[in-house]
């Protein structure tokens, strides 16, 4: 048996804390403080006027089935049903241009962004090196 994709969907109550996942690497701290920062950036309970949201968590496609269209289609599935079960709102953090092309895809749109090139670790050097001005993580809402 082969996995072929991945799609993790949380709910968010407002008020409820969702458990930080525990990190080794420093890297992925820093990585996992800046997705913190841009949940509190914008605020999708007061941005929105909701108390309970949906979020695509994670989404992972095997390098084998990359390019067919299975992790749009997988969105596109689970955020016609998240619609029918009621939920006002979708929220996605896209990490990668691959990714925001599914969410631009969707209709997905921007609320705030934070660079990678803005991330550092304690003494200021930049934890991603140089990266491009491409390399940003986006709050998005479709609603």
């Amino acid at each position: 048996m082969q996995i072929a994709a991945v799609l993790i969907i949380c709910i968010h109550s407002e008020g409820r804390v969702l458990p930080v996942r525990r990190l080794c690497s420093p890297t992925s701290i820093l990585v996992q403080n800046m997705y913190i920062q841009l949940v509190q950036k914008y605020d999708i309970h007061k941005q929105h006027e909701v108390y309970v949201y949906p979020e695509l968590d994670t989404i992972s496609t095997d390098k084998n089935f990359r390019g067919t269209g299975l992790a749009t289609e997988m969105c596109r599935k689970a955020v016609a049903q998240l619609k029918a079960d009621g939920y006002k709102l979708v929220n996605c953090t896209f990490t990668n241009p691959i990714s925001r092309k599914i969410g631009e895809k969707l209709g997905f749109k921007e609320g705030c962004r934070i660079y990678f090139n803005d991330l550092q670790y304690e003494d200021g050097t930049l934890v991603f090196g140089q990266a491009g001005n491409e390399h940003f993580v986006t709050e998005t809402v479709l609603d």
